[in-house]
């Protein structure tokens, strides 16, 4: 019979590598690559599609933003509007798997264990909720940001392939941050008992 002769740490990051795997992710990513790359230029003539594209960027500062400085409007206004619905299943994966968005070696348990020998966790605790509080408000509100590695406004390549990394993949990670932080403040504050 072959043997398997994976060391605990590889088979350890053999898992951590595998978690970013889950459909939840891979197939939201794949048609956002896919909107960016192949959404038409000048849009689509579906004016429900259009009208509501609008809405959205109107009601989004961040798409906004990004939509005006494009140098392809209708195709940047598709790619964030259209990523809010196909990351919807993502959004459910990290509400829940609370070890999607922790470090996948300790997980949620394990980052619980050592906020627990921490005389002053229910400090860095709230300290985290607050980031990820701004961190959210800072996506929210962001004007377009583009870096000259990643230029989202000039290139439907670097669009396609890293907005979502500034659009409603981050968005999403956050949100389960936040839900993990709150979680963990109310441990703190029950005591360290159950999760509820």
């Amino acid at each position: 019979m072959p043997t398997n002769n994976y060391s605990p740490e590889k088979k350890q990051k053999r898992a951590v590598a595998q978690s970013y795997l889950y459909p939840e992710l891979v197939i939201p990513y794949c048609i956002s690559v896919a909107v960016g790359l192949y959404w038409p230029r000048s849009g689509v003539s579906l004016e429900f599609i259009n009208l509501f594209m609008d809405w959205m960027a109107q009601t989004i500062p961040s798409i906004s933003a990004y939509v005006e400085k494009s140098a392809f409007p209708e195709v940047s206004k598709a790619y964030f509007t259209i990523g809010f619905f196909i990351f919807l299943p993502t959004l459910w994966l990290v509400l829940r798997d609370k070890d999607v968005v922790m470090h996948r070696e300790l997980g949620f348990e394990g980052q619980w264990s050592l906020i627990k020998k921490d005389k002053v966790a229910i400090l860095r605790v709230i300290g985290a909720l607050f980031f990820t509080v701004l961190l959210l408000y800072i996506l929210y509100i962001q004007p377009g940001y583009q870096f000259k590695l990643i230029p989202l406004n000039e290139s439907r390549a670097s669009l396609a392939f890293f907005g979502g990394l500034s659009s409603w993949l981050s968005v999403f990670y956050t949100v389960g941050l936040l839900r993990n932080n709150l979680v963990y403040l109310s441990r703190i504050v029950r005591g360290g008992g159950h999760e509820p």
